[in-house]
């Protein structure tokens, strides 16, 4: 599905991945504040540029947002009318008596063109959630690391531990 409409899946995926991703922005200007309010340098001469900086990484985001929307949106809807047209073209082109075409209750059809096809592009879409938080992980974790890697250690030691845990347990808890 995400080679059917490519450009669009790795244009508004790219988007998403960044609206993922660029919350770090105001954390990484507000390190560099107290970075530099940490070595006693005068805060009045520069929370302009922080306030303009921070503006700027909000009007960024909130037009990542609205393009991600917009691109994602329309590959949804191609790639969702073209699967079910393709359900629809093989009920209507396929093989056999047209009753056996059909799945047995007017129910099960239903469910078929529309939860199945979401349920479909639902799995595509997650792997553009798992890219954004992936970056936002890493990247998070850089910048921690660099402020105090002990304390990073002893924050995302157990974080991970517990993600393990609960992936090797999942069936038994859910």
């Amino acid at each position: 599905m995400a080679r059917f409409y490519a450009r669009r899946y790795v244009a508004g995926g790219t988007l998403w991945a960044l609206v993922a991703a660029l919350p770090l922005v105001p954390g990484l200007l507000l390190k560099l504040a107290f970075d530099r309010a940490s070595r006693g340098a005068p805060a009045q001469d520069s929370a302009l540029s922080f306030l303009a900086l921070l503006a700027i990484a909000e009007v960024t985001r909130s037009a990542t947002l609205f393009s991600s929307n917009t691109s994602w949106t329309r590959w949804w809807a191609t790639v969702t009318t073209w699967l079910r047209g393709n359900l629809l073209r093989a009920i209507l082109l396929g093989g056999g008596p047209p009753s056996a075409r059909l799945p047995g209750t007017p129910g099960e059809a239903i469910g078929r063109f529309r939860d199945d096809v979401d349920d479909i592009v639902w799995l595509t879409d997650g792997w553009v959630d798992l890219v954004g938080a992936t970056v936002m992980a890493i990247v998070g974790i850089a910048v921690m690391l660099t402020i105090d890697p002990l304390l990073t250690l002893m924050v995302a030691l157990p974080l991970t531990s517990v993600i393990f845990i609960t992936r090797l347990l999942g069936t038994r808890l859910r």
